[in-house]
């Protein structure tokens, strides 16, 4: 009766509404119980009626309290898809990239709309609604708002942004999660196995983009970047380099605690970012060859020792973010190690002083012990990208401890200080 009440009740109704993402902010409990109490489908309701021509405030505090719900706990999927307030929200950002006159208030709703689709997108679990719901196609008309890369310098470099100039706020969330869900997706065959820099590699090294159809790869391009997503035929993922730039210092600067775009007030957080590289990393062997030329090996290194409150400036909210960000950043090391290629250029950024603390924080996730399936995958990760790079270890003799047998954790740890002395 509040959201849908005529007369008088306008402003006890924004009130409501304030006080309900005041609660949920934050807030995993509060937000995964107003999940289950029914707000979605309430929310969706209110705001598509809003959008047909109410009030723009009452608009842009609903999408608030979705962006407040979403950014919280991956628990609120099993909604999703009966709420129908993905579809509502696809609704609000095309109805703004359609609109020849701009709307600023519009405008601002839209923009919060963006990123409660971006958060959906952390979350493997939802990655087939946001598909069913066309969010893919709507990020990829975001990103065709700025004009196509004409001629990349191939020295480019985190030490040397792009001379296109910065992002938009909304062409950085667009982006970061329309290659989550697009590299999530793209086809790259078995996670093989590289043995050391000179070895061989069982899968991932005959990645040949130039064979393939047109129509099987998602390319970020601009205003020349795909336009339709078909998930069953997609094989890859390609984006431009100055897209590949932008989020690597995305990523620097969740690390440094600081906004990216610059002077916007868009704080990433790494464990996100370190995501999304990782299914960059994923949708092709171009995009490797980029990251490995500009720079990405230092950042993850950083990533993977980030602490809490880091006296180096490494902020990170607390234990459990930690941890995420650590895990994202191995993952994001192991896609990023495919072919012999990549293990040739990933091999010359282990003299940098961050390698050597990156290297020991490894040893000591390949021997956990003790762990569910995902922590399980970052064991393997981890243990892999050791193997990958040698570090003067026999291949089986590794395996056996820190995969097979996680309790020789001592024995690993001593390994990986005996490399690291020298």
């Amino acid at each position: 009766q509040i959201v849908f009440g005529v007369g008088g009740v306008a402003d006890i109704r924004y009130d409501l509404l304030h006080a309900l993402a005041r609660a949920i902010c934050d807030d995993r409990v509060s937000a995964e119980e107003a999940v289950t109490k029914g707000v979605l489908p309430v929310v969706a309701q209110a705001l598509a009626h809003e959008l047909r021509g109410g009030d723009e405030t009452m608009s842009l505090t609903y999408v608030t309290l979705c962006n407040s719900i979403f950014a919280t706990s991956e628990k609120v999927v099993p909604f999703l898809a009966e709420s129908g307030v993905i579809t509502v929200l696809v609704c609000c950002i095309n109805d703004v990239l359609s609109s020849a006159t701009k709307d600023p208030g519009r405008g601002r709703t839209s923009a919060i709309a963006v990123a409660c689709l971006a958060h959906l997108s952390n979350y493997a679990s939802a990655v087939d609604v946001l598909v069913r719901s066309s969010a893919v196609e709507t990020f990829s008309r975001i990103l065709q708002q700025a004009p196509a890369e004409t001629s990349p310098s191939h020295h480019q470099s985190l030490a040397h942004e792009p001379s296109h100039g910065w992002p938009s706020v909304s062409y950085m969330q667009a982006l970061a999660a329309l290659c989550k869900i697009v590299g999530r997706c793209a086809y790259m065959g078995g996670m093989g196995l590289c043995h050391g820099a000179g070895g061989a590699c069982e899968a991932g090294a005959a990645e040949d983009y130039n064979t393939l159809a047109e129509d099987t790869v998602f390319y970020v391009r601009g205003d020349k970047s795909t336009t339709h997503f078909d998930q069953s035929a997609m094989r890859g993922l390609i984006l431009d380099r100055r897209s590949l730039v932008w989020m690597l210092s995305y990523l620097r600067a969740s690390l440094e605690d600081k906004p990216y775009p610059p002077r916007s007030n868009i704080y990433g957080r790494p464990w996100k970012v370190s995501l999304s590289l990782a299914c960059i990393a994923m949708g092709s062997a171009a995009n490797r060859r980029v990251l490995h030329d500009i720079g990405v090996w230092p950042q993850l290194f950083r990533a993977v020792i980030a602490k809490v409150a880091d006296a180096g400036g490494l902020v990170i909210a607390d234990a459990a973010e930690e941890d995420m960000t650590r895990a994202h950043a191995i993952l994001a090391m192991r896609k990023l190690l495919r072919s012999e290629e990549d293990v040739r250029m990933s091999i010359y950024s282990l003299g940098l002083p961050e390698a050597r603390a990156a290297v020991q924080v490894l040893a000591q996730e390949a021997a956990r012990d003790g762990l569910g399936a995902e922590e399980r995958a970052v064991r393997a990760a981890a243990a892999e990208v050791l193997l990958i790079w040698g570090l003067g270890w026999d291949v089986e003799r590794l395996l056996w401890l820190a995969v097979l047998k996680p309790s020789a954790a001592r024995r690993v740890q001593e390994c990986a200080q005996g490399w690291a002395g020298e």
